[in-house]
């Protein structure tokens, strides 16, 4: 469970009801929401995309130049395609990554 309002990522068992993991999460602003992939979680942030694994484990972090917010027109500013996610900063600038973390364009 990760909470939108919290930087706290918890594991917590159903059964007994107790946290078998908590990790402090490095997010600068906002987190906006949570995607799965596969069997890991995309987190999109104010100013960080992170893509991290069941067991809390960051596998990577992207930042930009901006805030990853649409200042422009009605298009989204993060939109996860089939082989990479697409981001938009509040400066307009255009950035694509794979779910490696690698940069396709910047």
């Amino acid at each position: 469970m990760i909470d939108l309002n919290s930087d706290v990522a918890v594991i917590f068992n159903l059964q007994t009801c107790e946290v078998d993991k908590k990790v402090c999460l490095s997010i600068s602003g906002t987190l906006f929401s949570i995607y799965t992939y596969h069997d890991d979680f995309i987190l999109y942030c104010e100013m960080d995309i992170i893509r991290m694994n069941r067991n809390l484990d960051v596998l990577w972090d992207y930042s930009a130049r901006d805030i990853f917010v649409r200042f422009h027109g009605d298009e989204p500013a993060f939109e996860m395609d089939i082989d990479r996610i697409k981001l938009y900063d509040f400066s307009d600038y255009y950035y694509e990554i794979d779910y490696d973390g690698k940069i396709i364009r910047d």
